[in-house]
């Protein structure tokens, strides 16, 4: 093993990405045509991963009522798949509450507490113009869902309410941001824990707004820590990855849909107050699909397209100043939208490919032990 600090320069990450790729495995069942966005927990030896998914065509959209959210779960120590299928979908019914119209969308897990996972997904009503943000249960010692849906809520000035775009909206514009009139949109994005606080990237994609934010408790409701960006006549900023840096300030990579289409940076002391987002000499050439940030073993890492979905880097630095390309992968269809977590101390992912065909999970070669990072040589 190689530690991080003395990485050779005769190091490739085009080599290193390669690997990485060999390794993959698909994760989603025969009958899926279309998948995305995936994100996973590990619990008890296992990978739960969830995504978007669709059995009729490929790719993915917010207003197609046949996306559903999926499971898939990994046993970690013969690295294959145990199950998956569906978890929610539209004409379920849970316990006083059917999803009668509309998909579900965007799912995300955490661990809620020792036999408990907790599933979110969005359920969009195109025809309605309205998106309701659910959550419910997952036992882990049975294996079983609870049918009990219950809604996700956003903390505002008059206490509680719907976590949905009009309340995210006045939230984003009392703070003094722009962003557009959209009636949907509302996703939450990277889930993080920091001190003991877990955290969430709050975005509304269609507006252009994007916030830290975090869980209360109970995570059964989202209150803003800070706003991030927003839309200008020049430029709107979508996706952002956030990460708290090892010397403790905040950073932002933002995705931005207009003009260069290059990635956008912010920056803050406490979470609350950002600067206003900037271009940076260290990454040119991006495009608008939805970065990463997040944090090991004293390193920040990131990770991008550039120049197509086709291309994916992944680079670390000690400062967020300098930074170093350590992966580079590259796929003939696509490798995009990535989740990029640490179990047992090995560097494991989640990622998009084809043309939004199916979701793969891998192992990346890296290791953090005693608080260091490893690599496995070339």
């Amino acid at each position: 093993m190689i530690f991080l600090e003395d990485l050779p320069a005769s190091w490739s990450p085009e080599a290193a990405g390669e690997r990485a790729m060999e390794r993959m495995i698909p994760v989603t069942a025969p009958e899926v045509k279309g998948a995305h966005d995936a994100q996973f927990i590990t619990a008890e030896g296992k990978a739960y991963i969830v995504y978007e998914a669709d059995n009729f065509k490929a790719g993915e959209s917010a207003l197609n009522e046949n996306e559903y959210a999926a499971l898939s779960v990994v046993d970690l120590a013969s690295f294959s798949l145990e199950c998956c299928g569906p978890f929610a979908r539209r004409g379920q019914t849970f316990a006083g509450r059917t999803l009668c119209k509309g998909n579900a969308f965007l799912p995300r897990v955490l661990r809620l507490e020792r036999d408990t996972l907790r599933f979110f997904f969005t359920n969009v009503i195109p025809e309605e113009e309205s998106a309701y943000h659910y959550y419910l249960d997952y036992d882990l010692p049975t294996g079983r869902f609870s049918d009990r849906l219950s809604l996700l809520r956003l903390r505002t000035p008059e206490g509680e309410g719907p976590l949905d775009a009009a309340n995210y909206r006045a939230l984003f514009r009392a703070a003094g941001h722009a962003c557009e009139d959209r009636w949907f949109g509302v996703y939450l994005l990277d889930l993080f824990e920091e001190a003991g606080t877990r955290y969430l990237a709050l975005n509304n994609f269609v507006a252009g707004q994007n916030s830290l934010a975090r869980f209360n408790r109970s995570c059964d409701c989202v209150e803003i820590v800070g706003h991030i960006g927003g839309v200008t006549p020049t430029e709107k900023t979508t996706e952002s990855g956030i990460a708290r840096l090892p010397d403790g300030r905040w950073m932002a990579i933002l995705r931005n849909e207009i003009g260069d289409k290059n990635y956008r940076f912010s920056y803050s002391r406490d979470g609350r107050l950002w600067s206003d987002p900037v271009s940076e000499p260290f990454l040119c050439g991006g495009v608008n699909s939805k970065p990463v940030l997040f944090t090991a073993g004293g390193y920040c890492f990131m990770g991008w397209n550039e120049g197509s979905r086709t291309v994916y880097h992944l680079a670390f630095s000690a400062d967020g100043r300098s930074w170093r390309t350590l992966f580079t992968f590259r796929s003939p269809a696509t490798f995009q939208y990535p989740t990029f977590r640490f179990h047992a101390g090995e560097l494991l992912f989640s990622v998009t490919t084809g043309q939004k065909e199916r979701i793969c999970f891998g192992k990346a070669g890296v290791r953090c032990e005693g608080g260091r990072i490893l690599l496995e040589p070339l």
